[in-house]
């Protein structure tokens, strides 16, 4: 009786010990967050939640345990096989209908389905965790279709909780950030044209969908370009993600409004300012990836900043377009929009 009373005490101490010694880590720890035991990344600042992507850690299972929104899905996706799973078209829709928390179907052009992922070309779905979650300073974000919601730290819980119904009022708890999405529809002049475009291309039953995208951050100081490919694979119920080899390049040009709202007018390959006090300023950068190994996609994320005297207060956009992505089955989609205005 007094070995089991002496255990119990040391079970006691130590349980003790071991509280005080987590609450000290805890206490210590700056980029990580536990939330119902899924670890979550916490940040300074915006500009740190894109260096994160622009390191490309998106690409790993960090060591110390945390799983992104992204290769949290493509497992699930993966585990599902939702080619093969689905017998009939109706299993298909009451399944997705059943599970919408995590599944979508989009409906194409020629009226067939793609059986999707949640949000599986957010932004940020790679800096989110499980539950679509990260902090930057006091405040938490969800990924939503669309943008984000977020709240106040101490609100964690009832945001883990939130459901998104599609209504975008700020209140007490949340508000919203809503991305400006907006699709460039000619698909023949690039030129100083909207934030994001989009292009597919069908071989048979093998699809290849290709988005280029431009956003800013930072007061208007910080540009972020993103390079999304995603290969699909047709059955007869429909359209599905599939692993493929992907390879991509860009060589793009992205230029600014100058403070009057004006774009600055092009000669041969030199920036002629239309007034000697004019600021006009252009940014250029070649990349190309390839990929030896099958994948569900390809999400490739540059930045950098502006450092100029005066903010940017006009528009921007591609003035050079030139960017790629292929498969195998599908071949290549190749844009490319040149130089296209001259001294008037």
């Amino acid at each position: 009786m007094k070995t089991a009373k002496l255990t119990m005490m040391t079970t006691l101490m130590a349980l003790m010990l071991l509280a005080v010694g987590c609450k000290k880590e805890n206490e210590n720890t700056a980029e990580r967050q536990q939330n119902n035991s899924t670890p979550m990344l916490q940040f300074n600042s915006f500009d740190e939640v894109i260096d994160y992507l622009v390191d490309e850690k998106k690409n790993k299972s960090n060591k110390d345990g945390f799983v992104s929104y992204a290769e949290y899905m493509e497992k699930e996706y993966k585990d599902l096989d939702p080619e093969n799973f689905f017998k009939t078209k109706e299993e298909m829709i009451q399944y997705a209908l059943e599970h919408h928390d995590k599944y979508q179907l989009i409906l194409c052009e020629d009226g067939e389905y793609i059986f999707e992922t949640r949000l599986y070309n957010h932004d940020y779905k790679y800096v989110a965790n499980k539950d679509g979650m990260f902090q930057v300073k006091n405040k938490v974000y969800k990924i939503i279709e669309g943008g984000l919601v977020y709240t106040l730290e101490s609100h964690i819980q009832e945001l883990t909780d939130y459901v998104d119904n599609g209504f975008r009022n700020n209140d007490d708890v949340f508000s919203f950030v809503i991305f400006d999405d907006s699709v460039n529809t000619d698909k023949n002049n690039c030129l100083y044209c909207s934030n994001m475009h989009n292009w597919t291309k069908i071989n048979e039953d093998n699809k290849l969908y290709f988005e280029i995208k431009l956003y800013l951050s930072n007061n208007n100081t910080r540009v972020t370009y993103k390079h999304y490919a995603k290969p699909y694979h047709h059955n007869f119920l429909g359209w599905f993600g599939c692993l493929r080899t992907i390879t991509c390049s860009y060589n793009n040009q992205v230029v600014y409004k100058d403070a009057a709202g004006d774009w600055p007018r092009i000669g041969g390959n030199q920036w002629i300012p239309q007034y000697p006090y004019r600021w006009d300023f252009q940014e250029s950068w070649t990349s190309t990836s390839g990929f030896e190994t099958v994948k569900y996609e390809y999400d490739f994320i540059h930045s950098w900043m502006w450092e100029y005297e005066h903010p940017n207060t006009g528009g921007f956009g591609f003035n050079v377009l030139d960017a790629r992505a292929s498969t195998l089955d599908v071949g290549e989609i190749h844009v490319y929009c040149p130089k296209q205005y001259e001294i008037g």
